[in-house]
């Protein structure tokens, strides 16, 4: 896990998808250009890889487990990334989906793996399904998803804040 985190600049992907305006009415057919960056990193892998592996052997087992953690640390910095959206519509959540489709695609073209671990992670976390998340990405899709009515926005977030503490006890 060390050596896939280290191989990304997260911090970067992070401040390029914050950038990004989700507050989209219609979705393009085009995915955001920082899907490009985390692609262009997983090539740039996937290369440094091969050149490694001319002069020491990496056997199949290593080169899964390798692939397996770049999955993990992208999808979690990609649901890292959409939490921190202040405002998203409708048309941003199916961006998200276009983006992390286009990812999925081409991630499973280099690595050969598939299915793509944690894909259902980022999924549903779109989709605002499952309870996996930590509070700050349940206060990012509350505040997406009832910009409009402050009051269920409130209370929501309120209701977050009484499961933080009940899971505290």
């Amino acid at each position: 896990m060390c050596v896939a985190a280290r191989a990304f600049d997260l911090r970067q992907n992070l401040i390029a998808m914050s950038k990004i305006n989700w507050e989209v009415k219609d979705v393009m057919s085009q995915h955001n250009s920082y899907i490009d960056v985390f692609l262009r990193e997983v090539q740039i892998f996937r290369i440094r890889l091969e050149e490694i592996s001319t002069g020491i052997p990496i056997s199949g087992e290593v080169l899964q487990l390798l692939w397996e953690s770049i999955a993990h640390i992208i999808t979690h910095t990609l649901v890292q990334g959409f939490s921190e959206a202040k405002r998203c519509t409708n048309g941003g959540r199916a961006l998200m989906q276009l983006d992390f489709t286009q990812f999925l695609s081409k991630f499973e073209q280099i690595s050969a793996l598939r299915p793509v671990p944690h894909r259902e992670y980022v999924e549903n976390y779109v989709k605002a399904e499952h309870n996996e998340y930590s509070s700050k990405h349940l206060y990012g899709l509350v505040s997406c998803a009832c910009q409009n009515n402050k009051k269920t926005r409130q209370r929501l977030i309120q209701l977050i804040e009484e499961l933080e503490k009940s899971a505290q006890r």
